[in-house]
């Protein structure tokens, strides 16, 4: 509306082939109803605007409801609902936008940075659709052409935000080869690495020398640490460390 083990291009999460792929919770069941029933409602909320308004107001009040919602469970969900690391990834977001358009896209658990400035953006937008919305039908703020101009703005840029959301999942989905929506409605994720590379036979004249076996070591410990639930990592894009194939991250919690 992910954390990172980065990788140097798109880092598939799993081969079309694998049969059992290890998954593990990362959206709690709070916030998948949440998502679910704010996509409902604002769906709603979009086609009844003059057409049947009792059902319009409805859907305005009750997502004002899940707002405060998800405000409350932004403190005190599980890892992945909280806000605790959104300021990072925000930070992050530039740098991951212009490397996502060289095709690399990291490895994230929870929201990647644009995951994060849309949820950022959605929930400003929504309060203020939703605040505006209510203040229309008011007799003090009936008529008035600000209260008016911010209902309709915010709510089309709303429209447009839902849109970019879906189109993102589904390219991301097509390239990290994980199903986003699926996740969304089981809450589960396959951990970074859990894809298994192609095995190539190394050549005679090539053998792995113990400076390349370093990189294997280090992300073996990642994927160890997510699995027992320890942290995560994001990419510092657009630096130095990236140009090293992003293999010395910056840890955070989230």
């Amino acid at each position: 509306m992910g954390d990172a083990v980065p990788a140097p291009r798109n880092a598939p999460s799993a081969s079309p082939t694998d049969q059992h792929v290890k998954t593990v919770v990362v959206w709690d069941w709070p916030l998948r109803v949440w998502h679910w029933a704010l996509a409902v409602l604002v769906l709603i909320a979009c086609v009844t605007p003059n057409i049947m308004d009792s059902l319009h107001q409805f859907a305005g009040y009750a997502v004002m409801g899940l707002l405060a919602f998800r405000l409350a469970w932004g403190f005190f969900g599980t890892r992945h609902s909280r806000f605790e690391r959104l300021g990072v990834k925000l930070r992050a977001a530039p740098n991951y936008l212009r490397n996502l358009f060289r095709g690399n896209t990291g490895r994230y658990l929870g929201l990647n940075p644009a995951g994060a400035v849309l949820l950022v953006a959605m929930l400003a937008l929504l309060a203020i659709s939703t605040v505006s919305g209510a203040m229309q039908v008011t007799v003090r703020f009936f008529g008035v052409w600000w209260v008016e101009d911010s209902h309709a703005y915010s709510s089309n840029a709303i429209i447009i935000l839902a849109g970019l959301h879906v189109l993102g999942t589904i390219l991301m989905s097509i390239l990290q080869r994980e199903n986003l929506v699926r996740a969304m409605f089981t809450g589960r994720k396959q951990p970074a690495g859990s894809a298994r590379p192609p095995q190539v036979a190394p050549s005679p004249e090539r053998v792995p020398s113990r400076q390349q076996a370093e990189p294997d070591k280090a992300r073996q410990r990642q994927r160890d640490e997510q699995d027992e639930g320890g942290p995560s990592v994001i990419p510092e894009f657009g630096s130095a460390s990236a140009a090293r194939t992003q293999t010395d991250p910056v840890r955070i919690g989230d």
